[in-house]
C-alpha cells in the first residue's frame, strides 16, 4: 500500500508555484471550472506513467511565459519514504526517484502505480479500437516491466516492414515477420490474460452499483481471430503489399464490451456506459494494488444515488482523488479549495 502525503508544482500548467497536502482516504479538489483541478491529476499521471492523458507533447504542460516545469512528489510506500521529482524544460529533463536519476520516463513505470478516470474515458466503449488498446498498454506497462521492451520492439520491427510493404521489397521480409511475430506473441499473450482475470473482477465492480443486478463482460479480440503467428503474417504478405502497410497483429487488437449480452457501444445507455468504465477502472486498480486512484470530473452523468454507491465504494479504498465544481457535507473527506467554492453538492448524502 501506498500514500501520496504532498505535490509541488512549479510553473506546471496554471501553477506559478503550488504545494498540496493530502491524507488517506478521499481527498476532494473542487473549485470553479478553468481553476486547474485537472491540471493537478495530470501531473500525478505524469509522475506515475511519464505521459499525459491530455497531450502527447508534455511541453505544452510548462506554464506561458515560463521555460520549464518541476513536479514534485512526495510519497510513502510499504511504509517507506519515498520522492519523484520531474523537471522539464520541453527538450532535456530530469528525472528522479529517491536518489536515483534516470534518463526515461519509462524509469516511472511502477514506482507510483496509478489509474485515472475521466469523464472522456467512455470512449474505451465508444470510440475507436485504439482508446482500448491504450487502457490495456497503461495497465500491463505499469504491472508488468517487460512489457513495455516488448511494445517497442514490436512497434519498431513494424515500422521496418510497412516501409518494405510500402517500397514493395520482400527479399528480407520473413526476417521481420519472424521477429514481429515473437514480439506480437508475447504482447498478445500477456493481453489475453489481463482480460481473462480483469473480466471476473470487473463484473464484481459493477455490481457496488446495484444497477438491475446487470452482468457487464469483456472480450479479448485479437488480431487475427487467435494469437498471431509467424504464418499469419506470410498469409497477409499479399493484401498488406497491395495497401502498403501491415493489417493484423496487436496494434489490431481490440476489446468488446457488453451488458447482459447486448453490445454496450450500441444499446446500453449514457449512464450504464460510464458506470462500466468506472467498474473497468476500479477493476485495474484493484489488480494492479496501484497507489493513485483519481477520478476527474467524479460525479459527471451519474445520478445522485450512483454517486452516493460510488462514494461509498471509494472509501473503502486507501487513498482516493476526485475534482468536482462543489463540495461535500462530510467531515470524512480531506478537502482542497481552488478559488471560491460553489454550492455543496449531493446535500444530504448519507456515508
Amino acid at each position: 500500500m501506498g500514500c501520496i502525503e504532498k505535490v509541488s508544482l512549479t510553473s506546471f500548467r496554471s501553477y506559478k508555484k503550488k504545494e498540496f497536502s493530502f491524507k488517506p482516504g478521499i481527498n476532494l479538489i473542487f473549485g470553479d471550472n478553468g481553476i486547474g483541478k485537472s491540471n493537478l491529476l495530470e501531473a500525478l499521471l505524469i509522475s506515475s506513467i511519464g505521459r499525459s492523458d491530455r497531450t502527447k507533447n508534455l511541453k505544452e504542460a510548462i506554464r506561458h511565459e515560463d521555460d520549464r516545469f518541476f513536479i514534485d512528489i512526495f510519497y510513502k510506500k510499504e511504509g517507506l519514504s519515498e520522492t519523484i521529482h520531474i523537471n522539464f524544460d520541453g527538450k532535456e529533463k530530469v528525472i528522479k526517484h529517491n536518489k536515483t536519476q534516470h534518463k526515461s520516463f519509462s524509469a516511472l513505470l511502477g514506482h507510483l502505480p496509478s489509474v485515472l478516470y475521466s469523464p472522456s474515458d467512455v470512449d474505451i466503449i465508444i470510440g475507436e479500437p485504439k482508446f482500448r488498446r491504450r487502457f490495456i498498454d497503461i495497465h500491463l506497462a505499469q504491472a508488468d516491466p517487460t512489457y513495455i521492451g516488448y511494445l517497442s520492439k514490436y512497434n519498431k520491427v513494424l515500422a521496418q516492414r510497412n516501409a518494405l510493404l510500402k517500397e514493395r521489397d520482400t527479399s528480407s521480409i520473413e526476417v521481420w515477420e519472424e521477429q514481429l511475430a515473437h514480439f506480437a506473441r508475447h504482447i498478445q499473450q500477456k493481453r489475453a490474460a489481463f482480460i481473462e482475470e480483469l473480466g471476473e473482477i470487473f463484473k464484481e465492480e459493477f455490481s457496488y452499483f446495484q444497477h438491475h443486478d446487470k452482468i457487464p463482460k469483456v472480450i479479448y479480440k485479437p488480431s487475427p481471430k487467435e494469437i498471431i503467428t509467424k504464418d499469419a503474417y506470410k498469409e497477409s504478405r499479399s493484401k498488406d503489399l497491395l495497401l502498403g502497410y501491415t493489417t493484423i497483429g496487436p496494434h489490431r487488437d481490440d476489446l468488446l464490451f457488453s451488458l447482459d449480452e447486448e453490445r454496450a457501444k450500441a444499446f446500453s445507455s449514457e449512464g450504464e456506459k460510464r458506470l462500466m468504465v468506472i467498474a473497468l477502472k476500479l477493476a485495474s486498480y484493484k489488480m494492479m494494488d496501484a497507489v493513485i486512484f483519481a477520478m476527474d470530473d467524479y460525479h459527471c452523468f451519474l445520478d445522485q444515488e450512483k454517486q452516493a454507491r460510488l462514494i461509498s465504494r471509494l472509501e473503502k479504498l486507501p487513498q482516493v482523488f476526485l475534482t468536482a465544481p462543489s463540495n461535500f457535507t462530510s467531515e470524512s473527506i480531506h478537502t482542497i479549495a481552488l478559488g471560491t467554492p460553489s454550492q455543496t453538492l449531493l446535500k444530504g448524502r448519507a456515508l
